[in-house]
């Protein structure tokens, strides 16, 4: 069966129908096991943006086939190109003949480019990201480096600079090079095709919204006006489904790229925000062969799952003494101990509901001193907290600093006088026998 990607123009009465189909939002049961969820992929991913951390995995490390997966890429070499003022938004781009015929090709996803004709960086910009024109994509690639494969290059150098090693990409759009005509970029096969890992693509999206933000401005559009041969204004709808007005529209996505090859099968990198909180998923090759729209379906199992399973829990809060922790004894004091409390507020991503008994909460006193010796004042730092999740065996995307926060003295200690301590002494002799 072929996948490659066509455009599709959907006809508004159509999709309204489709979207009173029932069932096509519904949620999936946040009180189902870890273990006992699964996505029908060959790959999946899904993490929170903020810290990286990963909320469900299956298969992230085998490099697959990434289809338009790799216009993420491109779309981040563009912007990096305008942020450092080589490129602006409005700056022209004149299509070559190669683009142009590209551009037509009936079985690609593409808005039709005349050759010699300039189109805006921000017009070639948002085909590209909106109904994934590969045309525009390669264009855009031209006009940033010079040739299309001195921007693979680019795009090579900016995932190398990002941790992943050995990325394979051989052009900027996505396609199977048996899909592109002329000459493939060197070194490469006429059957080869981008791929990367799911916890790659996590990084390339994660970096992609971090760093350029308004990236989500186009990615969240779900219809896109150009102008057709006939010099007529036409409009084409997303590739994503699960935008707003779309057969899966789910509330709070607002992107971020489909991929469909015959390798890679139907892919889709999704974000959605929800209670403050974004969540990305990778979902490569779809398995379900027989439902062209499993990518949306399982994309909205994914997201319900990481929104309904984990949650960020406050397991230290600034001020507060840990109950595992002991008051600290302090010499020379008629008190004899002293409470500690946290110097910080720390949140720890949990299984929602999880028992806070199973949070490792390490103690080390600063300078090795388990005791004090009184006067002691108030906020005086005394040992450093750190706390974990031992049973977390997803683990964050990137590496990161240990959880830790200093644990310092609730309040003053005054030290005793020599009639205070005689007398201390004396009852505690007495109350010993």
């Amino acid at each position: 069966m072929k996948f490659k990607k066509k455009i599709q123009i959907f006809i508004p009465i159509f999709l309204s129908l489709i979207l009173l189909l029932p069932g096509q939002t519904s949620s999936f049961a946040a009180t189902k096991e870890n273990n006992n969820f699964s996505v029908e992929a060959k790959a999946a991913l899904a993490f929170d943006f903020e810290t990286g951390k990963i909320l469900y995995e299956k298969n992230s490390e085998e490099k697959l086939e990434i289809a338009s997966l790799t216009k993420l890429i491109s779309l981040y070499v563009v912007q990096t190109k305008i942020a450092s003022g080589e490129l602006a938004w409005d700056t022209p781009v004149t299509i070559s003949k190669a683009v142009s015929e590209l551009s037509l090709s009936p079985e690609l996803s593409n808005i039709p480019l005349i050759e010699g004709q300039n189109y805006s960086v921000k017009e070639l910009f948002d085909a590209a990201t909106i109904v994934s024109a590969n045309a525009a994509t390669v264009a855009l690639a031209e006009k940033v480096a010079g040739t299309e494969f001195a921007f693979v290059d680019l795009m090579k150098e900016q995932l190398i600079a990002w941790g992943i090693e050995n990325p394979l990409i051989v052009n900027a759009s996505g396609l199977n090079n048996e899909d592109i005509p002329g000459e493939i970029y060197p070194g490469s096969a006429r059957t080869d095709e981008n791929k990367l890992t799911a916890k790659e693509l996590a990084l390339v999206s994660r970096n992609l919204i971090r760093d350029f933000p308004e990236t989500l401005q186009v990615t969240s559009q779900s219809v896109l006006n150009y102008t057709n041969l006939d010099n007529e204004e036409s409009i084409m709808y997303t590739t994503n489904l699960l935008l707003p007005g779309m057969p899966y529209a789910k509330a709070g996505v607002d992107g971020l790229k489909t991929g469909t090859t015959d390798l890679a099968g139907r892919s889709l990198i999704t974000t959605m925000k929800k209670d403050n909180q974004r969540v990305i998923t990778i979902l490569l090759n779809a398995t379900d062969q027989e439902d062209p729209d499993a990518r949306y379906t399982e994309t909205s199992r994914l997201l319900d799952y990481a929104f309904g399973s984990w949650e960020s829990k406050a397991v230290v809060t600034k001020g507060q003494m840990i109950p595992t922790v002991e008051p600290i004894p302090v010499e020379k004091s008629l008190e004899g101990s002293v409470d500690l409390i946290a110097q910080d507020t720390i949140e720890l991503f949990l299984p929602i509901k999880e028992d806070l008994n199973t949070v490792d909460f390490k103690l080390d006193y600063l300078d090795n001193q388990a005791l004090l010796i009184a006067p002691v004042e108030a906020n005086q730092a005394v040992a450093k907290l750190t706390v974990t999740y031992p049973q977390d065996t997803l683990g964050y995307l990137e590496p990161v600093e240990a959880l830790t926060t200093i644990l310092v003295t609730k309040s003053s200690v005054e030290k005793a006088n020599f009639f205070q301590l005689t007398w201390q002494k004396i009852q505690q002799f007495f109350s010993k026998r």
